[in-house]
């Protein structure tokens, strides 16, 4: 199990725990289309998204990304970011790395901890490090322990 520590002020933190809330129903409810989440998930977050991209768009990105070097293709990644589906990915039944476990809020430490089960320190959790810097938060802390 991996433990992410996001921390922040209060409604940051409340708009973290709120998208947290939906992504946990998700797994449950099975597959969704982009209409459940245009319909779910707030505003302020799907303003963040990257414009979906052609299939041709995304080929040429991918040519380009191939030809670079390793540093080039670490920038471009960074700047390419997350189209809605592409994130939803990782929080849907499809995604058997991880599942998005628990939230607990730890209001004395000014901390939201959200649980991974399935996860460890290699496993590619960058969609809710995004979710956390989006929300006004930021990764304070990682920890693994045994589920």
């Amino acid at each position: 199990m991996l433990e992410i520590c996001a921390s922040g002020d209060e409604v940051s933190r409340l708009r973290l725990a709120d998208v947290v809330g939906v992504l946990r129903r998700v797994r449950i409810m099975g597959k969704v289309g982009e209409e459940f989440w245009d319909a779910n998930l707030p505003e302020w977050l799907l303003d963040k998204f990257s414009p979906e991209r052609t299939r041709e768009e995304k080929m040429a990105w991918l040519t380009q990304w191939r030809r670079a070097s390793l540093e080039v293709q670490a920038r471009m990644v960074a700047e390419q970011g997350w189209e809605l589906m592409q994130w939803a990915y990782w929080f849907g039944d499809e995604n058997e790395e991880w599942v998005l476990w628990s939230v607990e809020a730890d209001a004395m430490n000014h901390l939201l901890k959200i649980r991974l089960k399935g996860a460890d320190e290699q496993s590619p959790v960058s969609a809710v490090k995004w979710l956390v810097e989006q929300s006004g938060c930021h990764v304070s802390g990682m920890t693994v322990f045994q589920e």
